[in-house]
């Protein structure tokens, strides 16, 4: 695997940048996929010998919505409200970036 046998030479030559070959004795590299579809994340990088894998991003639980699931990025269940929940926290100072600022907020 990540090598494919050159009928020119029969020597194996490692698959180029961006190309796999997932079987021993594969005569070409076959391209990766490009990126992941929209709603999915790059569970698996492209490499010599194996293809991009993706998968569907998280569902959250009702009253939360994802926020930027995409690409190498899994995502954050955020509430409707805006808020990020903060399971089994009491009585914190939290910092958050908003808009490129930080922002510090008290519970």
């Amino acid at each position: 695997p990540g090598k494919y046998k050159d009928s020119a030479s029969s020597a194996c030559t490692p698959c180029e940048a961006g190309k796999f070959a997932a079987i021993s004795g594969s005569h070409t590299c076959t391209p990766c996929i490009e990126e992941c579809e929209t709603g999915q994340v790059e569970i698996v990088a492209c490499a010599s010998s194996t293809d991009r894998l993706c998968q569907g991003c998280s569902v959250c639980a009702a009253g939360s919505v994802l926020v930027g699931c995409a690409g190498l990025l899994p995502g954050t269940c955020v509430r409707e409200d805006g808020c990020v929940p903060l399971l089994g926290i009491s009585r914190s100072i939290v910092t958050v970036a908003q808009g490129g600022a930080l922002v510090s907020s008290s519970l």
